[in-house]
């Protein structure tokens, strides 16, 4: 069971470290999803804070892998609403197919929407993640 699990998180750190975060950054990411869409990471070893309009928001760092007809690999800084069980992308860098260096796809604002912790198992990670062991609301 060890050995896919190592291969897995050598698939996050093929891409290197994230320009999302400063150089020489030590990933420790862990796999939250995994299925025939996507593949997802958490950076265990990255965590920040941020506020947005009055409201605190914890914040993770995801590695995403798309598969498909246009595969794809992004870093996204997710904001997560602890007290309303809600994420949204604050950052979003695309690393393959290369759009250039550290080169950020501008987003329109924080985009909301409800973690569904109850049934989804990658946002339980991320929820738990971001804001403790304790379950979402």
């Amino acid at each position: 069971m060890i050995g896919p699990l190592l291969f897995l998180a050598a698939a996050a750190a093929d891409h290197g470290v994230s320009p999302l975060v400063q150089p020489g950054h030590a990933h420790r990411w862990l796999e939250a999803q995994n299925d025939d869409k996507l593949t997802g990471w958490i950076d265990q070893a990255w965590r920040g804070e941020t506020v947005i309009d009055g409201v605190r928001y914890k914040q993770v760092l995801l590695r995403t892998e798309a598969k498909g007809e246009a595969p794809m690999v992004a870093d996204v800084i997710a904001a997560v609403d602890c007290a309303n069980a809600k994420m949204g992308m604050q950052r979003l860098v695309i690393i393959e197919p290369d759009l250039g260096a550290d080169s950020e796809m501008p987003l329109d604002g924080l985009q909301m929407d409800v973690l569904d912790t109850s049934r989804n198992p990658g946002d339980r990670v991320l929820f738990e993640a971001a804001c403790g062991t304790g379950g979402a609301r």
